[in-house]
């Protein structure tokens, strides 16, 4: 065994597996989610980890216009380097500076077209022309420390994934350990009474103060003298986390069993750099400005079906909104089924509709990632089985699909009319035309686009509000060099379409196949 990943158990028995699991040296996992609110702990074992590849992406490298005898590299043309502080990097083809060839330097970022590699005035020699920077990975070992050991003294990331909060960082305590003492409180208190807490509308125990009291504990073993605590804040945490922790958030639970996946598959491979070691996910501000009491005495009041789970988590008025929902959404590919999952599981459209187009076909290559589709459904629209995927899963969707190319010339279906029914447009779309050409439309209209897109393990989610923030054409990202397969096999369109197709015909032609071949 390698792996174990535990959820919905109790902290005693949490923290017994964790043990076992390091003395065998096994990869333990553990995840939570209650109503809005979700955790995942991640100990890769009492030995240091090593990560082979930290960031699973391809070496990259530049070509150098100069470099001064300080030391400082000007890479060519407009092109901007790709390093961070800390990368290593290694020198081909200087002529003037043969010395630096082969050698590897630790860089330090200056700007977007220059970085530091240190004096090499004892080098000798004067660069002259050309050059090759090629970034060096570099193996890295990470320390783990026990559940028990990280319950109060715990290492979270913080919500940007950009650093972690420790207990070494003074001043206020932010929300985020609020919900870490909370969580640990609710995983005793279901010990406890072999139950969640409830509201004091659906129990005559009060819950809230025995929670509370549990919670208190574990905040006064974490904190210190330098912490201050927002204690308004952290009561309507509580409150937050009782009233909503029967309930269950489609997105939340979508969002944190694939960040758990990946955790497991990042574990084992050691390709890409696990989290050390918590890591907090919300969806606090759907609920902040909800009065709880009223919407429990509005829930008590119906009877249960199948949204009572959402019920709990949002609210009955929210759950009326999502129903009342007219929603255009652009592409059915990976990122649309999981969407109409959602939309579905959520209810959304209920009582307004939802419309999809998609001008593309099923394809085998499509199965392992898009899950609304299946072998029977091959070379069928995918649009036309997305939306009947979606009403299996609930009947009470109103549901309309096209199988028309959205781009100039599309007015037909992004006409003004149309766009402007719609409460909101939602693009799951693999090429920037199209989503240029929707968010013209959506400009036009005066209406919100959310953006999403992926590339391998990486992804990206823009959201458009109107006269709140810029347009999805305004913002001008770094050109990606990478190219979606589905590009190069269907609709090759530039020069390096056809040169990645051949080379991949290549390798598989005069080494794939010759090396099966050898296998056998």
């Amino acid at each position: 065994m390698h792996c174990v990943v535990l959820t919905e158990c109790y902290l005693t028995e949490m923290k017994r597996i964790n043990e076992f699991c390091r003395i065998n040296n096994i990869i333990f996992i553990m995840a939570d989610i209650y109503g809005v609110f979700s955790r995942c702990f991640v100990d890769c074992g009492y030995n240091p980890f090593t990560v082979y590849d930290k960031d699973g992406e391809q070496l990259k490298e530049v070509f150098i216009n100069h470099i001064s005898p300080e030391g400082i590299v000007t890479v060519a043309g407009d092109e901007r380097h790709p390093f961070q502080d800390g990368d290593i990097v290694s020198f081909r083809e200087l002529v003037g500076l043969e010395n630096l060839n082969k050698c590897e330097r630790i860089i330090k970022d200056l700007n977007i077209h220059q970085f530091s590699i240190g004096d090499i005035s004892s080098l000798g020699g004067e660069y002259q022309r050309g050059g090759i920077a090629r970034e060096v990975k570099q193996q890295i070992k990470l320390n783990f420390k026990s559940l028990n050991e990280q319950i109060h003294n715990p290492r979270i990331l913080t919500i940007d994934g950009s650093d972690y909060w420790t207990k070494d960082i003074t001043g206020e305590i932010p929300d985020l350990v609020y919900i870490h003492v909370i969580m640990l409180a609710i995983s005793e208190f279901k010990q406890t009474y072999q139950r969640l807490p409830e509201p004091r509308q659906m129990n005559q125990e009060n819950d809230e103060t025995n929670l509370l009291k549990l919670t208190q504990q574990h905040l006064n073993e974490l904190k210190s003298k330098d912490h201050s605590i927002n204690e308004n804040r952290f009561r309507h945490l509580l409150k937050c986390l009782i009233y909503s922790a029967k309930g269950s958030f489609a997105p939340l639970c979508s969002a944190m069993g694939g960040f758990v996946g990946q955790q497991v598959l990042t574990s084992i491979t050691g390709k890409f750099t696990p989290i050390q070691q918590w890591l907090y996910l919300d969806a606090y501000e759907l609920i902040k400005e909800i009065s709880f009491e009223d919407e429990y005495n509005k829930i008590k009041s119906i009877p249960p079906d199948r949204y009572q789970s959402l019920r709990l988590c949002i609210g009955e008025e929210l759950v009326q909104c999502l129903a009342r929902q007219r929603l255009f959404m652009v592409g059915c590919g990976a990122i649309g089924c999981e969407l109409l999952k959602l939309f579905a599981l959520l209810g959304v459209g209920r009582n307004g509709e939802i419309t999809i187009t998609d001008h593309d076909h099923i394809e085998k290559s499509n199965l392992n990632r898009q899950f609304l589709f299946h072998k029977q459904h091959l070379n069928q629209p995918k649009s036309t089985v997305a939306a009947q995927s979606a009403l299996d899963m609930n009947n009470e969707l109103k549901i309309e699909s096209y199988t028309l190319k959205v781009g100039v010339g599309s007015n037909d279906l992004c006409s003004d009319v149309f766009i402007s029914r719609q409460a909101i447009i939602v693009n799951a779309l693999d090429n920037i035309e199209a989503r240029r050409y929707m968010d013209s439309r959506c400009v036009t209209n005066k209406k919100p686009l959310i953006e999403s897109g992926t590339m391998g393990p990486k992804g990206h989610t823009f959201v458009v509000v109107p006269y709140k923030s810029e347009t999805y054409s305004n913002q001008n990202d770094p050109i990606d060099k990478d190219v979606p397969y589905c590009n190069v096999k269907s609709f090759p369109a530039n020069i390096e379409h056809c040169t990645i197709w051949a080379r991949e015909k290549f390798e598989s032609t005069f080494y794939m196949k010759p090396s099966l071949y050898n296998s056998v």
